[in-house]
């Protein structure tokens, strides 16, 4: 069996599924049997590289030397440092790397030949059209497919003779707004327009061309506009807008069969370019040329919007459960759940077991995963926290059943802290619908403000036991006494039962300090503390009331009696050769006087026993 990982970047928050289209039809008519395991984040579309950083750290979690050929979709990795760490882990691993898209040096290539579709179209308009001015409208300047097309348009214009100032180069996103905002600035600015923009991709075209048109602008009678990548809007649009496929299924195919080549010790070229698809149409000034079937154009687009409304009702109710979710048991069984009803065939879920335990923010890792602590808690055979089994182990017993499937990875972090991951298998509802990470980044933020919320409440009772309890003795102090003792002897009536109260002094204490030191003092005190604790244990209370002054609350069961309790007492402080007095009161289940009654009672009967010891 093969193993072959996709790391990939998402364009925004979308995910691109086109190239596993063409990697999964490959790995079907395949006699190999081949597993994908796509890691994916989207570490592109937001400006806090802490928070990329913990996007990008799905890329640490595969052993890549573990596998026959590694897919790179990255083209919209903008922080170098990340991209040089990714880099580094991929050549370190041995195995053959493909690149989408553009060349990078010691890997294989695959993707359409960016400057030759640019040349091309340049040509066309130049000579055909006796297009002499141009503009290119670019989308982000450290974009690897970006810098492609820049180049060859650039290689264009110097070849012609043609002024650098005056046939520029813009940069800005892939949005169409970009197209839009460059046209408006070119108007504002008084800018003489060209003969021909050319836009990287279709979507800035659109955008142009429809704020051209709300000027009172004609495309194509007053300039051409061209775009790239032959999107749907591209076909659609009024006019129809001339583009390059991108073939991205063909991509994905291409990659395998170099892998299927390297394996089978075959030569390979480095580079495997795409021959651009150029489709010359009415936004350049050629007649209408593709093809359009509107009422099916239609259609899809009724589907698509229903497929997508029912994605947000689910996605909204499961919001609605998890928001009420308490327990990190809920969270894990309602998302496990959510993604039943959708067209996949499984989730895992995998967290890092210090959430559940509360650990401190600092333990979660930045870079790379502790998989000692990666626990699965929810997927194959696992749906509670009982059945909750170490991910590396889970993991063998998968990949143990060698189908031929597709796993997609996704991290869950909050900021740069990675607390674990979800894999996605054979997620076709993706296909049509890439919003994966609209349920993503809900259940990732529902799991860290439980955990949050609980460490709150966990460090409220951490300081609430502080707040109660004696520094010296470590039982209950004065304060909880106050707080805590009518409640307890009210709790015991209801279930009536009697319970006892008594008051503890220890003998000649003052003189213990004054001859012995209080070090002395304080070492009596404590063995005092740990008598009544370890005598109380899990039932009734102990209370240091002050100095060295105690008092017990203990519930009597129907046969016992309070005398068994202050002889249990005595007997343990004669062992330990401490002088105490004790004075104790029965309180019956059904006596409704006030607790201070009770313990001014078993006060007095202390004092008498001491005064008897004087004597």
């Amino acid at each position: 069996m093969k193993r072959v990982a996709l790391l990939a970047d998402g364009w925004e928050r979308l995910i691109t599924y086109d190239w596993i289209k063409g990697i999964k039809n490959y790995i079907n008519n395949c006699s190999e049997r081949i597993e994908l395991d796509h890691y994916n984040c989207m570490g592109n579309w937001n400006d806090d590289a802490v928070f990329n950083q913990g996007e990008y750290n799905i890329f640490n979690l595969p052993q890549l030397e573990k596998y026959d050929g590694i897919i790179l979709d990255v083209n919209t990795m903008k922080d170098k440092r990340q991209w040089n760490h990714l880099m580094d882990i991929v050549k370190q691993s041995g195995v053959p790397a493909v690149n989408l898209g553009h060349y990078i040096d010691g890997f294989y290539y695959v993707g359409v030949d960016n400057k030759k579709a640019i040349r091309l179209m340049m040509q066309h308009l130049r000579e055909e059209h006796d297009c002499n001015s141009f503009r290119f409208v670019g989308g982000p300047v450290d974009n690897k497919e970006n810098q492609e097309r820049v180049e060859s348009f650039l290689e264009c214009i110097r070849e012609w003779g043609l002024d650098e100032d005056e046939n520029t180069v813009s940069y800005g996103t892939f949005e169409m707004s970009a197209g839009q905002e460059y046209f408006c600035r070119m108007i504002e600015e008084g800018c003489s327009l060209p003969d021909a923009f050319v836009c990287v991709n279709d979507n800035i075209a659109a955008g142009l061309i429809y704020e051209a048109q709300k000027r009172r602008y004609s495309v194509p009678r007053d300039f051409a506009v061209t775009g790239f990548d032959n999107l749907d809007k591209a076909i659609c649009f009024i006019p129809q807008i001339t583009t390059v496929s991108h073939k991205r299924e063909l991509m994905g195919e291409t990659c395998m069969k170099i892998f299927e080549k390297i394996w089978n010790n075959e030569s390979v070229e480095v580079c495997h370019y795409i021959e651009p698809e150029i489709s010359y149409t009415e936004s350049c000034g050629c007649p209408f040329s593709i093809p359009i079937d509107f009422r099916a154009a239609a259609q899809r687009n009724i589907v698509e919007k229903e497929n997508r409304r029912l994605f947000e009702e689910k996605r909204v109710t499961l919001e609605a459960k998890l928001v009420g979710a308490t327990e990190f048991e809920e969270i894990f069984i309602d998302a496990g759940e959510y993604f039943e009803q959708l067209d996949c065939d499984g989730i895992t879920l995998v967290i890092d077991e210090r959430i559940m335990s509360l650990g401190n923010e600092s333990d979660f890792p930045v870079l790379g995963f502790d998989r000692k602590h990666l626990k699965v808690v929810y997927g194959n055979n696992v749906k509670s926290f009982e059945e909750s089994e170490d991910f590396d182990t889970y993991w063998r017993r998968i990949e143990s059943e060698e189908n031929q499937d597709v796993y997609m990875f996704t991290p869950f972090h909050y900021r740069d802290k990675t607390i674990g991951f979800t894999i996605l298998k054979n997620g076709k509802f993706l296909y049509d619908n890439p919003y994966f990470y609209d349920i993503q980044s809900l259940i990732n933020r529902v799991i860290w403000e439980t955990y949050q919320r609980k460490c709150y409440v966990d460090a409220n009772r951490k300081l609430d036991y502080l707040y109660k309890r004696d520094a010296l003795t470590g039982i209950y102090n004065r304060m909880a006494y106050f707080e805590m003792a009518e409640t307890m002897v009210e709790t015991y009536q209801a279930d009536k039962k009697s319970c006892l109260i008594a008051f503890l002094d220890c003998d000649n204490f003052k003189e213990i300090n004054d001859e012995q030191g209080h070090d002395a003092g304080d070492e009596i005190l404590k063995k005092v503390g740990r008598i009544l604790a370890k005598v109380c244990d899990d039932k009734g209370g102990a209370f240091r009331f002050g100095g060295d002054e105690f008092v017990v609350i203990y519930p009597l069961e129907s046969n016992e009696s309070s005398t068994e309790i202050i002889d249990e007492l005595s007997r343990q402080f004669v062992q330990e050769q401490i002088d105490i007095s004790i004075g104790a009161h029965m309180i019956d289940w059904n006596d409704n006087r006030p607790l201070q009654e009770f313990l001014n009672m078993a006060d007095q009967c202390m004092y008498d026993n001491k005064k008897a010891k004087q004597q």
